[in-house]
């Protein structure tokens, strides 16, 4: 499937123009942020900002760290004036349609099946928290292979569902609120929840404070390393400067987690993107556009060993990286 009937078949053309519309409302005349949002930050993983810029996409600007390379917006967007507008927060509600259609459900479930493989390789515990779960599907999976599951998700519109649909433990509240026992899990989870926080470095020590020694954290973000990412640049779909704000790559998501106490054991990326490089590089939206007569295209052949070479050398969509609590 296209990635153009995929985004038609779950809504998320509906939900990209709820956030363009959002996005207007925090823009100035220039369109860029207005200067009374701006919340000025540090490195991640550095904690200084010698920074410098890449692009500016939406009203936000995108900075590299010449120190480490971790890829950043800053200033970033101080929106606790915004929590309780409506039309600030109408795109949250309905990204819980999108993740409810059968596309979605479908490619999630195969994401997350494969991630309770991968993490029943990794530890014999079965104790996990998945923080930021959203409709909690990934832990509706992990219960249904006998897991002892636990969530926490401010949206409440995707608490219902886990809650009432699922039968799960979601709570609508943030780790710190949590008040759980210290190292009273064997897995934590952060599933496309890291690139959204205010202080990734914060979220990670307060992960390691709730699993046991030798317990293992799963993260699921967005590749800087992205071969994608680097040909499209601000083209890219990964790039959103509202609620996307750090770009890790292993290097850099490595360093945050050995500074925090915890040592990657495995690591991969998911979503080689070839189509959308090719249509990109036929002068077309990579997302929207079909493939023409005329275009630039690959033999089958020569596709595979491309998308091959994409995934042997770290370079998908997506980053997942599995990283035990040292002792």
């Amino acid at each position: 499937m296209s990635t153009k009937d995929f985004a038609a078949s779950t809504g998320r053309h509906k939900y990209w123009e709820l956030v363009e519309k959002e996005l207007k409302l925090l823009q100035d005349e220039c369109g860029m942020l207005k200067k009374e949002l701006h919340r000025p930050v540090d490195c991640a993983v550095c904690r200084a900002d010698h920074s410098e810029t890449v692009f500016t996409k939406e009203g936000f600007t995108f900075v590299r760290c010449r120190e480490c390379g971790l890829v950043y917006v800053n200033p970033q967007c101080a929106t606790e004036k915004l929590l309780e507008s409506y039309e600030m927060n109408a795109s949250l509600d309905y990204w819980v349609d999108v993740l409810l259609s059968q596309g979605e459900q479908e490619y999630d479930i195969s994401k997350f099946t494969r991630a309770c493989e991968e993490l029943e390789e990794l530890t014999p515990g079965r104790r996990v928290l998945d923080v930021g779960c959203s409709i909690a599907l990934f832990l509706k999976i992990a219960k249904q292979r006998g897991w002892d599951t636990v969530g926490l998700e401010l949206n409440r519109k995707a608490v219902k569902h886990a809650v009432e649909a699922y039968g799960l433990d979601v709570r609508p509240q943030l780790l710190d609120q949590a008040d759980f026992s210290p190292e009273s899990f064997d897995v934590v989870t952060l599933w496309e929840v890291l690139e959204h926080v205010s202080d990734p470095r914060d979220v990670i020590e307060q992960c390691a404070q709730v699993l046991k020694p030798g317990g293992v954290l799963a993260i699921l973000v967005p590749n800087r390393d992205a071969l994608s990412a680097r040909v499209m640049r601000s083209h890219c779909s990964c790039f959103g400067g509202r609620n996307h704000l750090w770009y890790f790559d292993i290097r850099t998501l490595s360093a945050l987690l050995d500074q925090t106490g915890f040592e990657v054991v495995r690591a991969e990326t998911h979503l080689h993107q070839v189509q959308e490089i090719l249509t990109y590089l036929n002068y077309k939206n990579p997302y929207y556009d079909e493939r023409g007569g005329d275009d630039l295209d690959l033999p089958d052949d020569l596709r595979r060993k491309f998308e091959d070479f994409i995934m042997d050398n770290m370079l998908g969509y997506k980053l997942l990286a599995y990283a035990r609590k040292v002792s």
